[in-house]
């Protein structure tokens, strides 16, 4: 319950990121990537250092991994602005 719960606050918040960088490079339709940034948190809000985050394409299936900090933040610095992709966290 408790993963299944943080997955769910990592895929909201990617998406949220995801449709905002994607809105913002139709407008100045210069963008060729962005970054995908977020925290990791658990359910009672206590950061989550250590754990891996996942992001997939959804069009090319192409797979990026990285670590939280000791502050539960995650950073993918290229990502391709427009399309879908999902997040998910494993501890």
């Amino acid at each position: 319950m408790k993963k299944n719960l943080i997955h769910l606050v990592i895929l909201v918040v990617c998406t949220g990121l995801s449709l905002s960088l994607s809105s913002s490079s139709a407008r100045a339709q210069t963008a060729s990537s962005g970054s995908v940034t977020g925290q990791v948190s658990d359910p009672q809000g206590a950061i989550v250092a250590g754990a891996e985050v996942t992001l997939t394409d959804s069009a090319t299936k192409s797979v990026s991994t990285t670590t939280t900090n000791d502050a539960g933040r995650y950073n993918f610095p290229v990502h391709r602005p427009e399309g879908e992709c999902r997040c998910g966290v494993d501890r």
